[in-house]
Parts: structure tokens; sequence; C-alpha cells
């Protein structure tokens, strides 16, 4: 009796210090193989190629993943087919991701995709015929020890340009939450190896006393920071300084239809990479009341 055996490969990447709002641009996927085989190279499926993945763990497979590695019949293929015949032992060959597979990066935790052949892709028999007929590829893992012939996901990617001055154009809310959301607007594009001096208004108001709103920063990890702000509405209510990545401020009141005004001051020292000072926000206490914060805002950098 003729019996085929279908392996399945899974290649995961911590791709989390990507920034929420970079634009990937293409990346791709750099597998080193040890050894490759072909019995029947005029195939059509005799190909490999690149799945999504959905292993329960990322550190531990399991009997059940072996579904997992792309839909159990014709998966998106997330790049394009590379005939096995046209990879070369002991170096990397690779694979280009398409629309659909830079699509399926994640840019806050861990990146996973498989490999399969073509006949597996496909769901086409072999045709055995009592002959034995092997189709595969060996490649390296990080498991073996060491980095260099590790899988590799080359990643092409940019910031948002949002230049040295942002300025809001329109009402932001936020509801019935406590999690701090990005600004869609107030965000700098700061380059590496600067320091600046930052400056701003944010307004911000609601139609209860109850929700108020905290803020906080995010920056490149390199970066130093320390920016200070004060706020009020008819007088002076509250001072603080913020000096780590999304460390939240303390809760800012809000009078109900009275706009409060925080202003920001401070400094930050850009480390060996560029990145962007983004302002985030949220209510300070969870309300079906609308937290805003208002057209009119903005942020400014000063180079030093």
């Amino acid at each position: 009796m003729d019996r085929v055996t279908l392996n399945r490969a899974f290649v995961l990447f911590d791709t989390s210090s990507i920034t929420d709002n970079d634009t990937i641009s293409s990346a791709s996927i750099d597998i080193w193989f040890t050894v490759v085989y072909d019995d029947d190279p005029d195939a059509q499926e005799s190909y490999l190629n690149i799945v999504k993945a959905t292993p329960a763990s990322n550190n531990n497979l399991i009997v059940e993943d072996y579904d997992q590695c792309g839909a159990v019949d014709n998966p998106v293929k997330q790049a394009s087919d590379i005939d096995i015949t046209n990879i070369t032992p002991e170096e990397y060959t690779s694979f280009t991701l398409n629309a659909t597979g830079t699509s399926n990066i994640s840019k806050t935790g861990i990146t996973r995709f498989g490999i399969r052949e073509g006949h597996d892709i496909e769901d086409v028999s072999i045709e055995l015929g009592g002959a034995a007929i092997d189709e595969y590829g060996r490649f390296s893992t990080s498991e073996e020890g060491g980095d260099y012939h590790d899988p590799k996901l080359v990643i092409v990617h940019s910031f948002p340009i949002l230049g040295l001055e942002a300025y809001k154009s329109t009402d932001q809310a936020t509801t019935s939450s406590t999690i701090l959301q990005q600004d869609d607007e107030l965000g700098l594009s700061l380059e590496a190896n600067e320091t600046y001096m930052i400056n701003g208004v944010i307004f911000a108001s609601s139609t209860s006393n109850t929700p108020d709103i905290k803020i906080a920063f995010s920056k490149p990890t390199d970066a130093i920071m320390k920016i200070g702000f004060i706020a009020g509405s008819s007088a002076f209510s509250h001072a603080e300084v913020l000096v780590g990545d999304l460390v939240e401020s303390d809760r800012v009141a809000i009078v109900a239809n009275t706009a409060v005004v925080i202003e920001v001051s401070g400094t930050i020292n850009m480390g060996d990479t560029g990145g962007v000072l983004h302002l985030w926000w949220g209510q300070a206490s969870s309300n079906v009341s609308e937290t805003n914060v208002l057209q009119g805002s903005y942020l400014r950098a000063i180079k030093l």
C-alpha cells in the first residue's frame, strides 16, 4: 500500500518592536535550507510556500497544531511559490511576502507563519505508482543554538511623517473605557541623536464630572523623556511630570461642560533611533459620558 507523509513547519518571530502606526511596505522570510530533495521535479505542485499559522502556543507545538498551519485545505498563500529545484542548500532562500502576508505581520506581539509543500497546499494527490517519491526541504532553526542560520523575517517599514508640529483638526472622543488610546493626530516625528524642547496645549471636555481624563506619552525605547504639565479649568488644579513610556498620569479633573486646559512642556533626548513621540489619553473613570480631546489642541517640538 502506498503511503504519503505530509510534513508542515512553523516559523514564529517577535515583531512587537514595530510601532503601531508604522507602515509596512514589504517583507520577506529568509530560510537557510540545509537539504532539499525533489524526486519528481516536473510536478506542477513541487514547490514550497508560506501560510498563516495559528498554533496554540508560541513556544510549544502540540499534535493539534498540525491543522493550524494554514487552513486544512487550500490555505491562502502568503508569498510567491518557490520551486524546490530552485532552492540551493547552505544559503538563504527568500520568500517575498505578498500583500496578505505583510498584513498578517503583528506590530504588537508574535508573528506566526508556516511552510507547506505544493501538493499539501493544493490538496493534490501524489501519484506514487508503487515507487517512493520524496519532495522536501530541511532548514535551520533557532533551537539549534546561535543565530547565524536562524530564520529571518526582514521587514521594510516606516513611521508616519508627522513633522515637528501636530495640530488637532477635529474632536476625538472615548467612552466607557479607562484604556489609553493613541491620539489620532497628536504625534511628533523626531530624529535620532537629537534633543528637542516639547510644548503644547491639550483641550479636554465632558458633559459629566465623572470620567475626567488621564494622559501619557509613548516614545522610542532608548529616548529619555521628561514632560511636565499643568491643568485647570477656571483655576489651576493639577501638575505632574511624566518620564516613562506610556506611564499614566493621575486623574485630571474635568468640570462638566467646561473645557480643561492641559499645558504641556518638557524635553526629550533621542537615542540612536528616530521615532514618534505620541500623546495617549483615556477616561480616568469608565463612564458612558464621553471624554473628548478637542479641536485646537496641539504639540510642537523645537530642536535644541
